[in-house]
């Protein structure tokens, strides 16, 4: 009865114009042969021939057909020569008993689901391709899968060749023929646990590692090109060193990587995309090269521990708000080409910021940094413009040096700078906006140069530990509007430039007043200064006038000496000056006007 079965199973295989060899069932087509079955029961390390013969004619074997070997569980090994140019992908289908396998095919696609899902022991596979040969796998069960790979001739990991591969313990390139690794080519790999990028590699695809948990170091080529959308999402990966040839970036790359403290980045990269780094929640520090010139929203979000970013700008903006979430940054360092802008820095959680080579600081840079504890901003030359709002409300700043380049200081840029007790203005701001520093209630002096044309209302409102100013006059007025609210004003010293005129300082608690270099001290000057002590007026040749009330109602005043240059001393210009116990009046003063002295009881 056996016998009658094996000759209907024959009979069956050698229909339509099957031929056999040696147990070897094939077809003939072009003088070349295709393997279509195997009539044998062994042995079970099964060498598949490289030709065959029939009627005296050798054929060379270039094609293995579907199923052609299936169901044989008995099989233990098999090697597949390289004549085979073509191989379907379920020859080895259900040979449940297959532990190695060497694929010598020269075939432009292998495809690795030829191998049965329910081997449990498949230990190594071989494969050596023809230097073109792309790797794919056809089906989802990847369940069970060799355990050690030895790799050459093939040039292109196709999409899930690798993917949940759960027994892979080691994978060898045996060559450099490798350029592309594919779309989730070790999607989920778990074994995964290092990887070197073969030499040639140009191109990794899209989620090509991603989930890979257990990947804590990788190599990329120096031939590198592009790196696609997750590629290494959610790996164990600590460091990355990105090379000068990645052109292309995808997005989330390297996101969710919660081991990585740092990475650098390659200077062929020009685009960082959303959420490349993003997630990163162990990364440290970073170095943005001067030729990445976007850089997307987020790139950086979420990287909560990151501390130190140090960022070289170029022509265009450096912005921000690719950075989210940091919760402990200590240093930031800024270092742009001279025409470089600064933006989208407010509300970090930045502690150090060190600044050069940039040209503006635009509206809102740092605005609501309340971590900011130093800026230093480099006397380069490059810094023109300090805009509205830029430091507003970075409560925690404790001094700031305006380098001698800003012309501009605008509208509140240091509103709020609650801890500032210094600030130095460099040589040639013009401008000082309205509310510039008020609210710096920690502000102890200020030294206003020359060089400043135009101050803003309430510049210095509400900075009630002022204790010194020196205000360097020119052609224009000084009005001392701009302060107010001080409480414990030590010292005011101002020097002008011969014609400058001195007005507004009414009302304010100022204690010492030194004038030098001033034309005139106009309407109600220092009117109603009741701390006002000592006024030191230099007989320096310009003072010319004393004007009405410039003096009024000073109570606490001592003494005065009136310059020789002065020749008017307006009405009720020391009325009520109770405490004052001596005037000298200058030898050309030629009007003293009615009420001058009125009530200087003393």
């Amino acid at each position: 009865m056996k016998t009658i079965f094996a000759a209907v199973a024959i009979c069956l295989s050698l229909q339509a114009g099957a031929l056999e060899y040696e147990n070897w069932i094939f077809t003939v087509a072009d003088g070349e042969a295709t393997l279509t079955g195997y009539s044998g029961t062994g042995p079970e390390d099964l060498v598949l021939p490289s030709s065959v013969t029939a009627d005296g004619t050798n054929y060379t074997v270039t094609a293995i057909g579907s199923s052609a070997l299936s169901s044989r569980n008995w099989i233990k090994s098999v090697l597949v020569p390289a004549s085979v140019t073509n191989i379907a992908n379920n020859v080895f289908h259900s040979c449940s008993g297959i532990t190695n396998a060497v694929i010598l095919a020269q075939a432009d696609v292998i495809d690795l689901g030829m191998f049965p899902s329910e081997s449990t022991d498949f230990d190594t596979l071989v494969i050596s391709g023809n230097g073109s040969t792309r790797l794919v796998h056809s089906y989802g069960n990847y369940a069970q899968q060799p355990r050690y790979i030895r790799i050459s001739g093939v040039r292109d990991l196709g999409e899930g060749c690798f993917k949940n591969y759960p027994n892979m313990k080691e994978l060898v390139f045996e060559d450099d023929y490798l350029e592309v690794i594919g779309k989730e080519a070790f999607y989920e790999n778990k074994t995964l646990a290092s990887f070197d990028i073969p030499p040639n590699v140009t191109n990794i695809g899209n989620s090509a590692f991603y989930n890979c948990t257990n990947l804590s170091a990788v190599t990329l080529s120096t031939n590198l090109l592009s790196i696609g959308n997750s590629a290494f999402r959610n790996t164990k990966l600590s460091t990355v060193d990105i090379p000068d040839r990645v052109k292309h970036m995808g997005e989330w790359a390297f996101g969710g990587c919660n081991a990585m403290t740092n990475a650098v980045i390659g200077s062929g990269l020009g685009i960082l995309p959303n959420y490349a780094f993003g997630y990163c929640n162990a990364f440290q520090s970073i170095e943005i090269p001067s030729t990445l010139t976007n850089i997307s929203n987020s790139a950086f979000g979420d990287c909560k521990a990151l501390r130190e970013v140090v960022w070289n700008g170029n022509d265009g903006t450096i912005y921000g708000g690719v950075f989210s979430g940091q919760t402990n940054w200590v240093s930031l360092v800024i270092t742009g080409n001279g025409n470089t802008v600064v933006s989208g820095f407010g509300d970090k959680a930045v502690q150090n910021v060190t600044i050069s080579g940039v040209s503006s600081l635009s509206g809102s840079a740092f605005n609501n940094c309340n971590s900011l504890r130093t800026v230093d901003l480099a006397d380069d030359g490059y810094l023109r413009g300090i805009s509205g709002w830029a430091f507003g409300s970075c409560t925690s700043l404790d001094s700031v040096a305006v380098p001698n380049s800003v012309t501009n200081i605008g509208d509140y840029a240091f509103y709020t700078c609650s801890s500032m007790t210094n600030a130095v203005i460099g040589t040639n701001v013009k401008t000082i906006g309205n509310n510039a520093f008020e609210y710096c209630h920690s502000l102890l002096g200020v030294e206003i140069p020359v060089s400043v044309t135009n101050i803003g209302g309430r510049a210095f409102k509400d900075c009630e530990s002022i204790r010194e100013v020196v205000w360097h006059g020119n052609d224009g007025t000084i009005n001392g509007d701009v302060f107010s609210g001080q409480t414990n004003w030590v010292s005011l010293v101002i020097t002008g430039n011969g014609n400058t005129v001195v007005s507004g300082f009414g009302s304010k608690a100022v204690q010492n007043v030194t004038v030098s270099g001033v034309g005139a001290l106009s309407n109600d000057a220092f009117s109603n200064c009741k701390s006002l002590r000592t006024v030191e007026l230099a007989d320096d040749g310009h003072l010319r006038s004393i004007l009405r009330s410039a003096f009024y109602s000073c109570t606490n005043l001592v003494s005065v000496a009136i310059p020789n240059s002065v020749t008017n001393i307006s009405d009720y210009a020391f009325y009520d000056c109770a405490s004052m116990t001596n005037a000298v009046i200058g030898t050309s003063v030629e009007t003293i006007g009615g009420n001058a002295f009125e009530y200087c009881h003393s």
